[in-house]
């Protein structure tokens, strides 16, 4: 995603937090298959990137019946829109880009559209959560959930604090609970390994 302001971009790198995501899923492909992506229901990934994440999504779960790829930055979808046409082929792979910023409503009734009006089954983010006031992410993330949608997030801890994240998620969702992937020699190809820390959140609050 873009940050106003800055002339650099973030989204036309690929983040170890988006490994790490696309690993986690393809782990649990089975359950989830059978849950949160069985047939018919409509995924949203939040800051795509390169879309690595929602590509991973379209090759697992090919019986979704909808898959948005979002980020803030138009490079960026530019970026990506190349990068899954080169990896998924033609318009037949059934994934979407469009723009959105984070609390922007006109960008919000875009993606809601794309579903046709409806809120999200499932709502993904990798690596979005560099900036310390993540309300505009969250808040956002709510605006696509209805009251049993599932989203994952997972994050690469850098020296910007979780807390603020972490409170607004349990805030604004039913259910929270985290958990951590850690990325081997061979996921990152260094000599190395690197924790990713994770949030499942289950449903929409009811204030």
């Amino acid at each position: 995603a873009a940050v106003p302001g800055r002339k650099w971009e973030f989204g036309l790198s690929l983040w170890n937090a988006a490994f790490a995501l696309s690993r986690q899923l393809c782990e649990q492909r089975t359950a989830l298959a059978m849950g949160a992506f069985a047939d018919g229901r409509a995924v949203i990934e939040m800051g795509c990137g390169q879309a690595l994440v929602s590509m991973v999504v379209a090759e697992l779960f090919p019986r979704l019946r909808r898959i948005v790829a979002t980020d803030g930055s138009e490079d960026v979808l530019h970026s990506a829109r190349a990068n899954v046409s080169a990896n998924l082929g033609g318009p037949g792979h059934g994934l979407d880009l469009t723009p959105l910023r984070w609390g922007h409503p006109d960008h919000l009734r875009r993606a809601l559209d794309l579903n046709d009006g409806s809120a999200y089954d499932v709502v993904l983010a990798a690596d979005v959560t560099y900036m310390e006031d993540c309300s505009d992410l969250v808040s956002s993330m709510l605006e696509l959930s209805h009251s049993s949608t599932e989203v994952w997030i997972t994050h690469e801890p850098r020296r910007r604090s979780v807390e603020g994240l972490e409170a607004c998620l349990r805030a604004g969702f039913r259910a929270v609970t985290t958990f951590e992937v850690e990325l081997t020699e061979q996921d990152t190809g260094r000599n190395e390994r690197i924790p990713i820390l994770g949030w499942h959140c289950v449903g929409r609050a009811q204030h």
